[in-house]
């Protein structure tokens, strides 16, 4: 299993052009370097953003960030939905 993951990643690399290259590109203005970006990464944020906005909204020590936490969640939530309808 691990040769086939391997090859894959070595397939990938040959095929496609790296992280590295693409935030380059999208830091030189290229619109499709940067949906390129956000298409391969995106789940991961995702994630990312749903853990940190509903570890915000559980802080007991402060309001404030509470709400913001909610705020950020349902937004998360909306913007999953919509990238999802958009497939």
């Amino acid at each position: 299993m691990r040769g086939a993951l391997a090859f894959k990643r070595f397939a990938r690399s040959v095929s496609e052009p790296s992280d590295q290259d693409l935030v380059a590109g999208a830091l030189n203005g290229e619109p499709a370097a940067f949906a390129e970006l956000a298409t391969r990464h995106r789940s991961r944020v995702e994630r990312i953003c749903q853990r940190f906005f509903s570890d915000l909204e559980r802080a007991e020590s402060a309001a404030f960030y509470s709400c913001v936490g909610t705020l950020g969640r349902i937004f998360m939530e909306i913007e999953t939905e919509a990238f999802s309808i958009s497939k």
